[in-house]
């Protein structure tokens, strides 16, 4: 009586995009979806993206957390807003699109770097969808596979949302400047010749710094590269409210360079 029923069409479970998708800084929550939900969800991206049945089974392999992640790369790479700044993420590179290559990354990444996919998750967590699809796209190919810099990307996690909330400020702009100062930040800081513990300095020293009326910007290079001890640098941004504070009192309301500071405060050497 009735004709056989084809293979129903699923539908993943999203948790990244709206119709109307924020382009800056976000604050997402962590990934709640049960394991069923994401068996789904990469089910449904299966059916209708070649680059997730491709690795369909190595991606079954992975922990729940980075399966997690691979759906959120497919629904990133799938949604899709009518601005000059969308981008494409079925974009061949070479001989494959950045998708796959991505996809590809954190299949390996998961054993080998595991560091660098929390560090990417938190990326995703911390900015807007365009954003998130510019930044990825621009770390596909390679990055998150440098497991020589997985102490650095251990480190970085933690800066992301201050990185992102530097990046995205005042709202959307018709350009992707917002996330290439995103991505040459990372380049700088996920180089294994940077020590962590002047990464989780410059996150320390950024979470405090609002404190301070008459701070200039510091130089992120030369912090990560300066040869002053770490312990240095902590007893000198100890002393630095005094300074701010003197300098509220000072008529010609000169600015800190807080970087010369940090590093020469010839007072503590």
């Amino acid at each position: 009586m009735f004709s056989k029923i084809s293979k129903q069409a699923l539908r993943p479970i999203g948790r990244l995009t709206e119709a109307w998708q924020t382009t800056g800084a976000v604050r997402r929550a962590a990934d709640t979806r049960t394991a069923q939900e994401l068996k789904t969800t990469l089910e449904a991206y299966a059916q209708t993206l070649p680059e997730i049945a491709k690795f369909k089974k190595d991606i079954k392999a992975l922990p729940m957390q980075h399966q997690g992640l691979v759906a959120d790369v497919a629904e990133l790479a799938s949604s899709k807003i009518f601005l000059p700044t969308d981008v494409n993420m079925f974009e061949v590179v070479g001989k494959e699109t950045v998708l796959e290559r991505l996809v590809g990354d954190i299949i390996i990444a998961s054993k080998k770097n595991p560091d660098a996919l929390d560090c990417t998750q938190e990326i995703i967590n911390n900015t807007g969808s365009t954003p998130a699809k510019w930044i990825l796209s621009a770390m596909s190919g390679g990055i998150i596979k440098q497991e020589k810099a997985a102490k650095q990307f251990a480190a970085t996690k933690e800066m992301i949302p201050i990185l992102a909330e530097h990046a995205f400020q005042g709202g959307y702009t018709a350009d992707h400047k917002g996330a290439e100062y995103m991505v040459d930040c990372l380049k700088r800081l996920l180089t294994p010749e940077v020590k962590p513990e002047s990464i989780k300095f410059v996150t320390e020293f950024s979470k405090n710094s609002n404190k301070f009326e008459n701070l200039e910007g510091l130089h992120l290079d030369e912090i990560l590269n300066t040869k002053a001890p770490i312990e240095k640098l902590r007893a000198n941004f100890e002393v630095l409210p005094q300074i701010n504070d003197m300098k509220n009192i000072s008529p010609s309301g000169q600015k800190i360079d807080p970087t010369t500071f940090l590093i020469n405060n010839v007072n503590l050497y």
